[in-house]
């Protein structure tokens, strides 16, 4: 009787073709990303123009409203009641002004400002702005 050798037939997972592969798309997702950076900031000379005009500014005027509820016209402070026959005055000035309205962001305020901003807004309308814009910054 022959005896037969029992060899050991189990799976084995190997970690070194496993760590080169790692190693490989790690160096290529590398340079993938530094020829992305190239592309983007490849140098382009600009022929000059010889017709055309510049862009003219728009003349704007900023209202902002703080997280107290204060009212200020381009940084000077200035009353609800007051501001509809301030910004209809500088309209007649300028009637293609544009006016943004800023809210000051603070998190840690208790005042609901959303009527006053609603009056506001009401107000601006009443008194003859056409364009209107309210701006923030940057949400998270």
């Amino acid at each position: 009787m022959s005896r037969r050798s029992v060899t050991d037939l189990a799976p084995r997972v190997e970690l070194l073709p496993l760590i080169d592969v790692i190693f490989l798309l790690l160096t290529y997702f590398i340079y993938s990303m530094t020829v992305m950076v190239h592309a983007e900031l490849m140098p382009v000379e600009l022929t000059p123009l010889e017709h055309g005009q510049a862009a003219e500014s728009q003349p704007a005027l900023s209202i902002t409203l703080d997280r107290d509820g204060e009212l200020f016209i381009n940084r000077e402070p200035i009353r609800l009641s007051d501001l509809a026959q301030n910004i209809a005055d500088r309209l007649e000035e300028d009637p293609e002004m544009r006016v943004f309205l800023a809210l000051e962001e603070d998190e840690t305020t208790t005042t609901d400002r959303g009527p006053l901003l609603i009056r506001v807004v009401e107000t601006l309308r009443q008194a003859g702005v056409q364009d209107l814009a309210v701006v923030g910054g940057q949400g998270n």
